[in-house]
């Protein structure tokens, strides 16, 4: 016999277990807010994908306008999606240890480097700029303190156009 009762959902389902659910099936992104909720993933139905659709009579041959509007959206979305994927890196080195570093360096092209202002200084110091990916962090920010960095910062991007 079935007991079950189901109920459609159109939005916060999480919310549900335990007093009005004992089980949910839910689309989810991170699974942050399943988490927030002490749910804990049972299974994983199937896999899904975030699609931008136009009708192709409009991408072909139709309103130029309408067109170069889609493609300047399709151009932002993704920049924040690549934005996710990298970080900015900044430091400070002397210039006696630059060149040696910033060889070493990964960057989208090269190393967005300028001369630090004092007066009073002996030695000429820098600022160094990279846009990294976020997954190489950990490993290169011991190498540039190995190499002579100092006064490493490191920020997230909002949009990253390639």
């Amino acid at each position: 016999q079935d007991n079950a009762h189901y109920v459609h959902s159109r939005g916060a389902t999480e919310v549900f277990p335990p007093e009005d659910a004992d089980i949910i099936v839910d689309n989810s992104a991170t699974g942050s807010t399943l988490s927030a909720n002490r749910l804990k993933i049972i299974d994983e139905i199937f896999v899904s994908s975030t699609c931008l659709y136009a009708h192709s009579h409009l991408m072909e041959e139709g309103d130029p306008v309408r067109k170069q509007a889609i493609e300047k959206f399709v151009t932002l979305l993704k920049s924040v999606i690549d934005a996710h994927q990298r970080a900015i890196l900044e430091f400070n080195i002397p210039e006696s240890r630059l060149q040696e570093l910033c060889r070493t360096l990964p960057a989208m092209r090269q190393p967005t480097i300028s001369p630090l202002h004092d007066a009073h200084s002996l030695d000429t110091w820098f600022g160094v700029k990279i846009a990294v990916q976020k997954s190489v962090l950990f490993e290169l920010i011991p190498v540039i303190k190995a190499g002579g960095g100092e006064g490493i910062i490191v920020y997230d991007l909002k949009h990253v156009t390639l």
